[in-house]
């Protein structure tokens, strides 16, 4: 059996253990809100779970199934310490609190963009492109996150509640040594989105690279389920316009949590299953046009609500108006701009250019050129 599938399966079962853990923690005295929070966790990424180890199977060699694999386990984990920290909150004498599990989950957020990150530096063959750069980025994937949930640990502020009394695992540094730790720990920040910005380019230079019409639609399936990740921002924007909160952003996560496995495992085993320009071109299109309403939403928002007043409906009204009569021709716009047959084309330009002619062509042209003039002088 090859490591990446040993891997993908070792993975899954863990999954599955961790699914009975917190099946177990539920029942120490967790609520309704807390059970369906769980159980929706749990089925969302165990399509992933499952999706990963189809992909391990079918391409044992390929390391994408098992980062599909850990890309649900992640999410099953943190849903998981969710609930602890709900039960020890609740029920502080039901469990035993542990020190390096409320140490290390004050940075165990940064964990969630490490499979997406990864997938992007290795699909869809399972390699890395040639370059010291791919590979110093995806040993940064990994180490950044790491050495986050470190540091972050040897913070000396109390712990957040449930577990404000608790005892640092990692004992709290000397002040001195803290304000030399500190700046490295808000450092680590802009390191990762610059990590998953080069993590997102290295699809940009594959999809360059490729000359294969197959690679070229199985790096488009994977830039279908990524574009909902910028669709969460986009949610997140919207809910905070619509309800000062980021509710709608859980539907972003959630379908995120569909979406990238799905698309990446079309890419990977039924790349020809549809046609994704269609399905990329409409994404885009419709991305970009809710972008820009919301934009200019906002924009309409402020300029009318400085003159009738926030709450007053007529800057509702007026910026739903402004909306409504930018929308439509934006939409018509941007779906010619976005157009199918662009996204299809090869590297060398539009399909069907052949170049410029050669030498051999040029002479038959020149040749040509000179026989017709001389019949036209017989004549």
């Amino acid at each position: 059996m090859t490591l990446p599938r040993l891997v993908a399966y070792g993975m899954a079962a863990l999954t599955a253990a961790l699914v009975g853990a917190g099946g177990w923690l539920l029942t120490l005295g967790a609520d309704a809100g807390q059970v369906g929070y769980f159980a929706t966790a749990c089925l969302l990424a165990s399509a992933s779970v499952v999706l990963g180890v189809l992909i391990a199977t079918k391409r044992p060699a390929n390391v994408i199934g098992a980062l599909l694999t850990l890309f649900g386990l992640l999410s099953i984990w943190i849903a998981g310490t969710d609930v602890y920290a709900y039960v020890i909150a609740h029920r502080p004498e039901a469990l035993p609190v542990s020190p390096l599990l409320a140490t290390a989950s004050q940075g165990l957020w940064m964990l969630n963009y490490v499979p997406a990150a990864l997938l992007m530096l290795f699909f869809p063959d399972g390699r890395l492109l040639p370059g010291r750069r791919w590979r110093v980025a995806a040993a940064g994937i990994v180490a950044v996150p790491a050495a986050f949930i470190v540091l972050a640990g040897l913070d000396p502020a109390p712990f957040p509640a449930p577990f404000a009394g608790v005892d640092h695992a990692f004992g709290n540094p000397p002040p001195a040594l803290w304000r030399v730790l500190q700046p490295i720990v808000f450092a680590l920040l802009p390191a990762l989105l610059a990590l998953l910005v080069a993590s997102a380019t290295a699809m940009v230079v594959r999809y360059r690279r490729a000359t294969d019409p197959e690679r070229r639609a199985q790096l488009k399936w994977f830039a279908l389920g990524a574009l909902f990740l910028p669709a969460t921002l986009l949610l997140c924007w919207l809910s905070y316009l619509l309800l000062d909160g980021p509710e709608l952003a859980v539907a972003g996560l959630a379908a995120t949590l569909i979406a990238i496995p799905a698309a990446t495992t079309v890419g990977i085993l039924r790349h020809d299953l549809y046609d994704v320009d269609k399905a990329l071109s409409a994404t885009v299109t419709y991305g970009l046009v809710t972008a820009a309403l919301l934009a200019f939403y906002t924009a309409a928002t402020v300029v009318v609500g400085v003159v009738a007043g926030r709450s007053s409906p007529v800057a509702a009204a007026g910026a739903t108006a402004v909306c409504a009569l930018a929308l439509s021709p934006l939409r018509v716009r941007l779906q010619r701009r976005v157009d199918p047959s662009a996204l299809s084309r090869p590297p060398g330009g539009a399909r069907g250019d052949r170049g410029p002619p050669g030498p051999d062509a040029r002479r038959r042209g020149g040749a040509g050129a000179a026989r017709s003039r001389a019949a036209t002088g017989a004549a």
